[in-house]
């Protein structure tokens, strides 16, 4: 389930290309929350983490 953000969070806290990524992946979307910044931070790289752990088993897949 995407996490839910205000785009100001957003903004402030990351460059508009990875926003971008984010959105195309729908880890992110944007509708009403009311999060703070750092709760929004530790979900995003919660969610980070497990996006690149996928990655690297599709990688070593490939190999």
């Amino acid at each position: 389930k995407p996490i839910l953000l205000q785009t100001s969070i957003l903004n402030q806290c990351l460059p508009i290309h990875i926003t971008k990524i984010f959105y195309d992946y729908g880890i992110i979307t944007t509708k009403k929350d009311q999060r703070t910044k750092k709760k929004f931070l530790e979900r995003i790289s919660k969610r980070l983490t497990k996006f690149l752990k996928k990655l690297n088993l599709q990688l070593k897949r490939m190999k």
